[in-house]
C-alpha cells in the first residue's frame, strides 16, 4: 500500500521523467533547426560572395550605356541602351534594324552606310566587366585610337567617356550603374 507521500513522490518522478523528454526532444527539434538555418545562412553567403569582386565590393549589376553621336551622320544625337548580368548582357550595334538592334537593348544606325550590319557587341561578364567585341566589321573599330581585332573582346574602362569610332561616326560612351 501506497501512503500519499509515495504517491506524490512518484507522481512527482514521472512529471519530471516526461518533462525531461519533452525538453530533450525540444533541443533536438532546435539543434535541427539552427542546423538547417545555419546552412541556409551559409549558402547564402556563399552566394553574395558571388556578387563581390576580389576586394569584396558589389559587382554592378546594371548599367544604362549612353551613346552621345560626336560626327557622322547621327552627330549630335543621343542614344541609350540598356545592359544587365542577366537577362539582357549584350547590346548589338549596326545597321540592322532587327529586333536585338532596337532600344534598349541595342542601337540601329540604317543611315551609316559606312556600319556594317552587324558591327559590335557590347557584352557583359557575370564578373561585372564590360567588353566591346567588333564582329567582323567591313570598316572596323576603334576604341579610344586602338583598332580592335575582330571576335577580340575589349574590356572597356567604366567610369570613364570611351571614344568610339565605328562606321562614319565617332561616339562617346559613359556607362551609369542602375541600383
Amino acid at each position: 500500500m501506497i501512503d500519499v507521500q509515495g504517491f506524490l513522490l512518484r507522481d512527482c518522478h514521472a512529471s519530471s521523467k516526461r518533462l525531461v523528454e519533452q525538453a530533450n526532444m525540444r533541443a533536438e527539434e532546435l539543434r535541427r533547426e539552427l542546423k538547417a538555418g545555419k546552412k541556409a545562412l551559409l549558402d547564402a553567403l556563399e552566394a553574395e560572395k558571388e556578387n563581390l569582386d576580389k576586394d569584396g565590393n558589389a559587382i554592378p549589376r546594371a548599367f544604362t550605356i549612353a551613346v552621345q553621336c560626336i560626327t557622322g551622320p547621327y552627330r549630335g544625337r543621343k542614344f541609350s541602351m540598356d545592359i544587365d548580368v542577366k537577362r539582357h548582357s549584350s547590346c548589338f550595334v549596326g545597321r540592322s534594324t532587327g529586333r536585338k538592334f532596337r532600344p534598349p537593348r541595342g542601337l540601329s544606325m540604317p543611315k551609316d552606310s559606312e556600319l556594317s550590319t552587324s558591327h559590335g557587341e557590347i557584352k557583359m561578364e557575370t564578373t561585372g566587366k564590360i567588353f566591346f567585341i567588333d564582329l567582323d566589321s567591313t570598316n572596323g573599330t576603334r576604341i579610344d585610337g586602338l583598332e580592335l581585332d575582330a571576335h577580340q573582346p575589349y574590356e572597356l574602362t567604366l567610369g570613364e567617356t570611351i571614344k568610339v569610332e565605328i562606321g562614319a561616326g565617332e561616339y562617346e560612351l559613359t556607362f551609369e550603374q542602375k541600383s
